[in-house]
């Protein structure tokens, strides 16, 4: 008597591990597929099958790229992606807070010129408790910095706590690297770095649908720029620096974002920042791209 059949249930993942392993595994019947002849043996005789009922020819199955760094899903060709690089002129009218609530800065555009016409600077006492700062001197015209990293930079020319901002969609990060001010005349400590953007208060529930598109196209803008950087970078411990820095990106934005008020609701942070991520590796990967032209160019010639 023949033994009873018992179905074989069969993870979806373990399919597609068994997809990209090569011919040395079974594979696995589909309904309506004829079963394949064994090696060595004589094919079953019989009237071929009608093209109506010939089963249909199974596609091949390839394995996805891996790209220099050994990542996954490389393309062929890398595709640039552009991150939105916004003028600083588009902060005008906008008042943002750093972490979303403390420290306030506000931007406005006199003949035709973008200037802080306020700023509060929040900190730490030498006895620990709070304390403010309100900047006199106001309105202050900003300082046009360049792109450095693929985003418009400002700087805020404050004499006793100078800043560099980058300029985001709708926030500003504070990009300057040096410790944090002291204001000795009011023994005030503050500490100007990290992501300025809306109020918490301010980003309510149809925001925050907008905010998680945004963050998904920001990642991918991200991983396709990085592709394209480290498919433009001919040095492999260059490469491996790149994939370094960019594993350790992650970390990064958790640490400057946790302290944004309900993060972890709107995940507005972590997106701007995304952002920036994106456009620092369009800048890097425009410059590794221009470098191997010049050594396609360059072994043209000697060849």
């Amino acid at each position: 008597m023949p033994r009873p059949f018992h179905r074989l249930r069969i993870p979806l993942f373990a399919l597609v591990l068994a997809a990209g392993a090569g011919t040395a595994l079974a594979q696995v019947a589909l309904p309506g597929a004829v079963a394949p002849t064994p090696e060595g043996a004589a094919a079953p005789r019989g009237p071929a099958p009608s093209p109506a009922t010939a089963p249909a020819t199974r596609p091949k199955l390839h394995r996805r790229p891996v790209d220099a760094a050994g990542l996954p899903g490389a393309p062929a060709t890398a595709k640039v992606v552009a991150a939105k690089v916004l003028p600083a002129a588009s902060l005008a009218g906008q008042t943002l807070y750093r972490g979303g609530r403390g420290s306030e800065i506000a931007f406005a555009l006199r003949d035709k010129t973008l200037v802080v016409s306020h700023l509060t600077l929040a900190g730490r006492g030498d006895d620990g408790a709070d304390c403010r700062i309100d900047v006199a001197d106001l309105p202050l015209a900003v300082r046009d910095e360049g792109e450095p990293s693929g985003m418009a930079r400002i700087g805020i020319p404050v004499s006793a706590c100078p800043m560099s901002f980058d300029v985001l969609d709708g926030a500003a990060l504070e990009t300057g690297d040096r410790a944090n001010c002291s204001f000795a005349a009011t023994h005030c400590t503050v500490d100007p770095g990290g992501l300025w953007g809306p109020a918490a208060a301010t980003l309510t529930p149809d925001r925050d649908k907008a905010i998680e598109r945004q963050r998904s196209q920001a990642e991918t803008a991200m991983r396709a720029n990085f592709k394209r950087l480290v498919a433009a970078t001919r040095d492999r411990p260059t490469v491996m620096g790149y994939a370094r820095e960019q594993a350790q990106f992650s970390s990064t934005r958790e640490e400057m974002c946790r302290g944004y008020v309900a993060e972890v609701k709107h995940g507005f942070c972590s997106t701007r920042l995304t952002d920036a991520r994106a456009a620092a590796l369009r800048t890097k990967a425009d410059i590794a791209q221009a470098e191997k032209e010049k050594r396609k160019a360059r072994q043209r010639k000697r060849g």
